[in-house]
């Protein structure tokens, strides 16, 4: 299984801390979520 929600939210958080910066944006909101979802054949 290959989870990517670590590294979107750090790749988010870092584009919204550029945005900031840059003064394109006053405040941003961002983040992420994991959800390990397994289907199970019965």
């Amino acid at each position: 299984m290959i989870v990517t929600a670590c590294s979107s939210s750090a790749t988010s958080i870092g584009h919204a801390a550029d945005l900031v910066k840059d003064g394109k944006a006053d405040i941003m909101v961002t983040g992420g979520s994991n959800a390990s979802l397994i289907l199970k054949k019965f």
